[in-house]
């Protein structure tokens, strides 16, 4: 049987894939996140092979990308989190090639459940989608 630190620094490795954040994954978007205290955040600039309709960023990937900042708010915090619901609201079409920043927070907790919030801004500072989400505690923290 392995023993946690093992576990952890296994895990740790696997996680140069992730698509999100993954420094390794040829195909995945190698976001990378800061933390001022309370809000988790990072840039991202889509390409044209991100786009859904022409010249559109992928909804899917606007959905990855709150997902991603919300988790990396539990994970600043000290929390080792994965995402059991995610509700995305749309606002605004995010052109491929525009400079989107992406923030992530946590509101609270209750039950073991972890309550956190995202949102996603174009260059203009206009709010082009949020998530809200609930997160559990990753098993064998």
């Amino acid at each position: 049987m392995e023993s946690k630190k093992n576990g952890r620094d296994k895990n740790l490795k696997s996680m140069q894939y992730c698509f999100a954040c993954g420094k390794k994954n040829p195909r995945g978007l190698k976001l990378t996140f800061t933390f001022d205290g309370k809000f988790a955040e990072s840039v991202f600039t889509p390409h044209i092979y991100h786009q859904g309709w022409s010249n559109i960023l992928h909804g899917g990937l606007i959905a990855t990308l709150l997902d991603e900042a919300m988790v990396y708010a539990a994970y600043f915090a000290g929390i080792k989190a994965v995402t059991g619901e995610l509700r995305v609201r749309f606002h605004r079409e995010a052109a491929v090639g525009g400079r989107l920043r992406i923030r992530g927070w946590i509101e609270g907790s209750r039950l073991g459940l972890f309550f956190a919030r995202a949102h996603i801004f174009n260059e203009k500072g206009e709010l082009m989608a949020e998530g809200e989400g609930k997160l559990v505690r990753e098993k064998g923290d």
